[in-house]
C-alpha cells in the first residue's frame, strides 16, 4: 500500500481560528528494525497571509510546512529571507528560513493508503508517449534508500517528467 495523493491532504492552523488546508507535495516513510514505520509529510507551497481587513502584511513570503517524526518545520522561501537589495542583507538580520514554529497537532494529515499499479519501464514510456487519454494518467514515483540503519521510502506525484518524442527520437529513456 502507498499514500493516496490524490485523496489526502494537509490543513495547517488546525487548532487555530483561521485553517488552510493543501495537497501533498511529497511523503517519506522510515523504518528501522521491523519496527511500524514513521512517515513525514511535506505541504504544496503556502503564502503568508492573515485573514483581516489587510491581507497581505510585510510578511511577502512563501513557505512549507513538513510534519515529520521529528516535530513540524516551516521553511520559507522568497524574498522575505534575503531581500532584494544586497547592501540591506549585510545589515538587516533575518528570520531563518527553517524553523519550528508549532506544535505538532497544528497539522493534521489526512492522507490514505491505496494499492498502487506499477508500470514496468515499457509501459511506462508507452503511456508517455501516446497522445490524448494517455496524458491523463498520474504518475507517481517510489525511491527507496538506506541511511544511519534505516529504510526510507519516498513517495512523490511525478509533476516533470522528461521522455523521448516517438517520431523524432529513437532513444528509450524516462
Amino acid at each position: 500500500m502507498v499514500p493516496d495523493f490524490e485523496n489526502g491532504y494537509m490543513v495547517m492552523g488546525h487548532d487555530t481560528s483561521n485553517r488552510w488546508r493543501t495537497e501533498i507535495e511529497c511523503v517519506l516513510a522510515r523504518s528501522k528494525d521491523g519496527a511500524k514505520e514513521e512517515y513525514a509529510y511535506l505541504s504544496h507551497e503556502c503564502r503568508a497571509e492573515n485573514v483581516s481587513s489587510e491581507i497581505f502584511d510585510d510578511r511577502s513570503y512563501e513557505f512549507v510546512a513538513a510534519k515529520t517524526w521529528n516535530g513540524v518545520y516551516y521553511l520559507r522561501g522568497g524574498s522575505y529571507n534575503y531581500g532584494f537589495n544586497p547592501l540591506n542583507n549585510l545589515r538587516k538580520k533575518r528570520p531563518e528560513c527553517v524553523y519550528e514554529k508549532l506544535p505538532d497537532d497544528n497539522i493534521f494529515v489526512h492522507c490514505p493508503k491505496r494499492r498502487p499499479r506499477y508500470l514496468d519501464f515499457n509501459e511506462a514510456l508507452d503511456i508517455l508517449q501516446t497522445e490524448g487519454d494517455g496524458k491523463q494518467i498520474k504518475l507517481y514515483i517510489e525511491a527507496t534508500f538506506q541511511h544511519s540503519g534505516f529504510n526510507y521510502t519516498l513517495y512523490a506525484p511525478s509533476k516533470y517528467t522528461n521522455y523521448p518524442h516517438p517520431e523524432l527520437n529513437k532513444e528509450r529513456f524516462i
